[in-house]
C-alpha cells in the first residue's frame, strides 16, 4: 500500500477478484483503470430526514477526478 503521508495515487495496490468475488492477486490502482478489470468498492450514501443527500468534496491527492464532487464516499480496497 501507499504510505497515506504520499497522497492517494495511481500506484496505489489493489485486491483483484474473479467473477465469483474472490480474490485473485493484486494491481496498481493505474492497472486497474486501464484494463477495466475487477476489484472490490464500497459506497456510502448518507441522506438525512429531509431527503437531502451529502455531498462530498474529493480530496486533491486522489489520481482520480481530484476536488471534484461526489455523491457517494467509498473506496476501493
Amino acid at each position: 500500500m501507499v504510505d497515506p503521508s504520499q497522497g492517494l495515487t495511481a500506484e496505489e495496490d489493489l485486491m483483484l477478484i474473479d467473477e465469483f468475488n474472490n480474490p485473485i492477486g493484486s494491481v496498481k490502482r493505474k492497472e486497474m483503470r486501464a484494463k477495466k478489470l475487477w476489484h472490490r468498492a464500497s459506497y456510502v450514501f448518507v441522506i438525512n430526514d429531509k431527503n437531502e443527500v451529502l455531498v462530498q468534496k474529493r480530496t486533491m491527492i486522489k489520481d482520480y477526478c481530484p476536488g471534484y464532487f461526489d455523491l457517494a464516499s467509498g473506496g476501493c480496497q
